[in-house]
């Protein structure tokens, strides 16, 4: 997404998926796709850094 959208300018998943339907050639599935990751709820994040992973946790 960095390649496309000035993350300091967006707040929320709304504005990032409208962000990426304007500069972008993806079609609406796949922006549907991004919308359902993007707005699900994260109850936690753990880090696992000697296996260079990130899990965030959803409800």
């Amino acid at each position: 997404m960095r390649l496309f959208i000035d993350m300091a300018s967006v707040d929320s998943a709304d504005e990032v998926l409208a962000e990426l339907g304007d500069c972008t050639p993806l079609p609406d599935d796949v922006l549907d796709e991004y919308a359902k990751i993007l707005k699900e709820p994260i109850a936690g994040i753990n880090f696992a850094p000697q296996k260079q992973m990130i899990e965030v946790l959803i409800r």
